[in-house]
């Protein structure tokens, strides 16, 4: 899993709950992020809404243009959960939109959930 999000609280909390079931990457801005790709192939991207170089959204719409990374799931994470947010990186190509302050308990079975589904679309069992 790639996390590409600027506040590196978010980053260790996903460590924290992921981490024994998934190999974690990390990037702080899309630039990274994609140096990250071109070295490793996720089976899912978390991708936050606000980056310091460029709009989650763009950087999704840029990694479903292009046919290397076109097939990685992506999952938008933001504090902005508003209805223009959420249907932007839907209809962008997201598979989900979760929102940074969901609960714990709850974050660990949706992200394995979104990770397992990562998983088959790559080896195409799904």
């Amino acid at each position: 899993m790639l996390i590409v999000d600027d506040d590196l609280l978010i980053h260790r909390l996903i460590e924290r709950v992921i981490g024994e079931t998934a190999d974690v990457l990390t990037a702080l801005d899309c630039a990274t992020a994609l140096e990250v790709l071109d070295r490793e192939r996720p089976d899912l991207i978390l991708l936050d809404v606000h980056l310091p170089d460029m709009k989650g959204t763009d950087f999704l719409l840029e990694l479903k243009g292009d046919k290397c990374w076109a097939g990685i799931p992506v999952v938008m994470l933001s504090n902005s959960y508003d209805d223009s947010t959420v249907v932007s990186g839907l209809v962008g190509g997201a598979i989900d939109y979760l929102s940074k302050d969901i609960k714990i308990p709850d974050l660990r079975p949706r992200l394995l959930g979104v990770l397992e589904h990562g998983r088959a679309r790559l080896t195409g069992s799904a």
